[in-house]
């Protein structure tokens, strides 16, 4: 019996290596590469990381700040702290701030294993870790840097596998409150999310807390002393101002339909948020693709199904954690349900896809008594998985070539800048169009010793004939320099991954 154990302990250990290193593969191959672009929160991410490598400050002058200050809003110290790693062994380019959040999504993928296995046994925690590698949700925001999502799903997954131990064997809830809190640090949307389901979670658990006095003193104490920075920021600082950005007041009917909608087949299964109706941004997911594989509808209601049979804390989290995970979109400015928002949710549908999955494999065993049949079955299966897996990496691998415009990942930038730095010393004035979103932030990644010092910011109307200039303007912009009956000549085109033209570096004279 031991012999066995030990084997078996062993095939576990390895099934999660193996997932894990598909995990990182996943989300580390052609990184720079794909998405085909940086957007300007990767750019103010990266820069202020590097900045505080090497000054001890952010692009602002503050030292060691805990929020900070971008594009009008604060942004979350999580990201920015952790890239500070990467750049210093990789340097200040697209691939080491996006390495973060996807060292993040693998840390996601080992978390979501513990919390599984700590629910239901190795073979649940097994198939929630695989779900999740290979969850197209998931994979989008792990190869980007778009502030803190990764960390977010991550910190509150430890803090659930946390919470479950303490409600099973009385122990860790410190290191629950501890990863609870760095949640709140890490994406606005979990200052929404994290109060709503821990507050349910604690009001289940209020005569267990209440049994030991001692022990809730103590960890409200620890509670309060790691919010009270973030309560300060938020109620009495400028903590509000990205809620002031994105907040819009709607209806009673508003409000509920956005909500069901993140529990729409089309959102799920269909369309993702990019296809979804009015949206029309392509930076949160692949174009008609949802945000689950078909084969997880049968799961999932295989996992309803055995989740609901009997009364468990596991229950109490998962029932919770779906009916909350929509808050941190349905009081913004959208009309449809936004991936980025709610990426919290991507957590519990993998388990209880892995729940279904683990009791379709029970349910068939009890009924396939040849041997041979039921490998079949199980193989059919497996290979349902990996096809599922190769048609959205043969998607995701076109992806650049409809999201690298203005409504997605701004490609141009990088090799705009980088133009502008071999020819910066025949030049008064070399100007990058502003069309960019916070388009002075990619002058700061790119060029971040200040190389091209006559480098900025403009558009037409810095146009200057006694100075020696150069314009960098998308495709677009030509026809208001025609119109003005300007003359120029083309440097230089810049083309899109899908071979279309992007912009023009233009030489006025």
């Amino acid at each position: 019996m031991l012999r066995l154990k030990g084997r078996t302990n062993f095939s576990s250990f390895l099934s999660l290596a193996i997932i894990l290193l598909l995990a990182f593969l996943l989300r580390v191959i052609n990184i720079d590469n794909n998405p085909a672009g940086f957007f300007c929160d990767e750019a103010s991410i990266g820069y202020n990381a590097y900045s505080l490598l090497k000054t001890g400050q952010d692009e602002y002058g503050s030292s060691w700040p805990l929020f900070f200050r971008a594009f009008g809003e604060y942004k979350n110290p999580i990201l920015i702290y952790s890239s500070i790693i990467p750049i210093y062994f990789f340097g200040l380019n697209e691939g080491s701030v996006r390495l973060t959040s996807a060292f993040y999504g693998v840390l996601g993928v080992l978390a979501i294993y513990l919390l599984a296995r700590r629910m239901g046994g190795k073979k649940l925690g097994l198939w929630a870790a695989l779900f999740l590698a290979i969850s197209p949700w998931h994979l989008h925001f792990s190869r980007t840097a778009l502030e803190g999502l990764m960390p977010f799903v991550f910190f509150t997954t430890l803090g659930a596998y946390f919470w479950l131990i303490y409600r099973q064997e009385n122990r860790d809830l410190f290191k629950a409150i501890f990863c609870f809190a760095l949640a709140l640090y890490s994406y606005f949307p979990a200052r929404l999310f994290i109060p709503l389901f821990c507050g349910s979670l604690a009001f289940l658990a209020r005569q267990q807390l209440w049994k030991d006095k001692r022990k809730l003193l103590l960890s409200f104490l620890f509670l309060l002393v790691l919010i009270f920075p973030l309560f300060s920021h938020t109620f009495f600082g400028p903590g509000f101002s990205r809620w002031n950005q994105v907040a819009e007041s709607k209806t009673a009917f508003q409000f509920f339909k956005l909500y069901w909608d993140h529990f729409s087949i089309d959102f799920l299964f269909f369309l993702g948020d990019a296809s979804f109706p009015g949206q029309f941004i392509t930076r949160h997911s692949l174009a008609n693709r949802g945000e689950l594989y078909f084969f997880q509808i049968i799961l999932l209601v295989l996992g309803w199904w055995s989740l609901f049979k009997k009364r468990s804390v596991a229950k109490e989290m998962i029932v919770f954690w779906f009916l909350f995970y929509p808050v941190g979109t349905i009081f913004t400015q959208t009309s449809g349900p936004q991936a980025t928002r709610s990426i919290i949710g991507v957590v519990p549908f993998q388990i209880i896809s892995a729940m279904g999955i683990v009791t379709g494999f029970y349910w068939l065993r009890a009924r396939i008594k040849k041997e041979v049949v039921f490998k079949l079955t199980m193989g059919l299966i497996y290979l349902v998985v990996i096809f599922s897996l190769v048609v959205y990496l043969m998607a995701f691998k076109n992806y650049p070539f409809y999201s690298a415009d203005y409504w997605g990942w701004q490609y141009g930038s990088r090799p705009i800048i980088e133009y502008f730095l071999r020819v910066s010393p025949y030049y008064d004035q070399l100007l990058m169009t502003d069309s960019f979103n916070a388009p002075q932030i990619f002058l700061r990644f790119y060029d971040p010793k200040e190389k091209c010092f006559s480098c900025r910011v403009g558009n037409l109307a810095d146009f200057n004939p006694q100075l020696s200039q150069l314009f960098a303007i998308r495709v677009e912009e030509e026809k208001k320099w025609q119109e003005k009956g300007i003359s120029y000549r083309v440097k230089e085109q810049i083309f899109y991954p899908s071979g279309h033209l992007a912009f023009l570096i233009i030489e006025p004279f």
